[in-house]
């Protein structure tokens, strides 16, 4: 029998308890889904790519990291936990959070000032915690596209809630840094097709990253920059001849000319001397 979900499929989790998956989508790393879990609305990510390669130790790494965050969170920050999960399908559960990503809410112009600070400080807290040697634990997912906020609550603040973790990592502060940094520059980068050729607005950008920075240089955010970008180039993942070369084409005329926006962006932010 093949491990894949399939749409509308129940089948028991490692617990004893019952999910059902709604309708799901595949991604370049993982396959998504709304599902039912206990009775309740939730997240389903199963960790199998778009070739159909299985990513065990991602699945192992999320858990990990998961055990940690939750335990103690950054501050100002709640964690989307782990529900349950399946090892021999390779999934995990999370509760459904209603929340609007900061990508989307820097698309839909619903993103102020006073917003994209405190989530810039939130980030900055995490690259904080560094060590004797100057390096810091991080995770892999840490990008500002895995960051959400939800609706405002009685007292008016608004949640913000990290997920999509990944395995940790421990990196120098200044490339943990300069990651940061370029995923705030590219968050714009998958983007629907009429939006995927803009940029933040260079005061979000500005909020955003402002406090991240100084802790790396510029020399380190262009290199990241151009990392992500011949990564792109030359993704790995099986795809139909059409979509193959749809890719290649708008890779090389609107992503390239994002890219050049980025760079140009990038340029724009103070940096450690």
């Amino acid at each position: 029998m093949s491990i894949e979900l399939e749409d509308g499929e129940l089948f028991t989790l490692d617990d004893g308890t019952e999910l059902i998956v709604g309708s799901l989508t595949q991604r370049n790393w993982s396959r998504v889904a709304r599902g039912r879990h206990d009775g309740q609305d939730c997240f389903v990510k199963q960790f199998i790519d778009r070739t159909g390669a299985v990513h065990a130790k991602g699945l192992a790494g999320e858990l990990a990291t998961q055990g940690w965050l939750v335990a103690d969170p950054p501050p100002d920050v709640t964690v989307v936990p782990v529900r349950a999960h399946s090892t021999e399908r390779h999934v995990l559960v999370y509760p459904f959070v209603e929340m609007r990503t900061v990508d989307q809410l820097a698309v839909d112009g619903d993103l102020p000032a006073a917003l994209a600070s405190r989530l810039g400080t939130v980030l900055r807290s995490v690259l904080n915690a560094v060590d004797n040697s100057g390096c810091v634990t991080v995770w892999k997912g840490l990008d500002i596209k895995n960051l959400g906020v939800g609706p405002a609550e009685r007292n008016g603040g608004q949640p913000i809630y990290l997920f999509d973790l990944g395995p940790t990592v421990t990196v120098t502060q200044a490339d943990a840094a300069a990651s940061v940094v370029t995923s705030i520059l590219l968050m714009h980068w998958s983007r629907e097709p009429r939006r995927n050729g803009l940029l933040a607005h260079a005061e979000t950008v500005l909020n955003l990253a402002g406090a991240i920075s100084p802790l790396t240089t510029h020399e380190r955010v262009q290199q990241r920059l151009q990392d992500m970008f011949d990564l792109r180039r030359h993704e790995t993942q099986e795809r139909s001849r059409l979509r193959a070369e749809a890719l290649r084409i708008g890779m090389e005329t609107a992503g390239r000319l994002y890219w050049r926006r980025a760079r140009a962006a990038a340029s724009a932010l103070e940096y450690r001397a």
